[in-house]
């Protein structure tokens, strides 16, 4: 009697670290998976911007129907 209470007892602890290392491992997954999203959003508005930045400074990067379009809104 004693000796099954006991590994219950055990058998619950054993449990509840096995749980605990998961929901910890499940957190770093997730930060993962946040830490790549906000790296390629990043690195895409950074692309974006350095696209805008070079077309406008430098004559040979300038689209070729970009005559069509209008630069300012009257």
């Amino acid at each position: 009697m004693v000796l099954n209470r006991l590994n219950e007892i055990r058998k619950i602890a054993l449990k509840e670290k096995e749980l605990k290392l998961e929901a910890k491992h499940d957190w770093a997954e997730k930060f993962r998976l946040y830490f790549f999203r906000v790296l390629a959003s990043l690195l895409f508005i950074i692309t974006l911007f350095t696209i805008g930045y070079i077309e406008k400074e430098y004559e040979w990067a300038t689209l070729p129907l970009s005559k069509y379009v209008s630069k300012t809104s009257k």
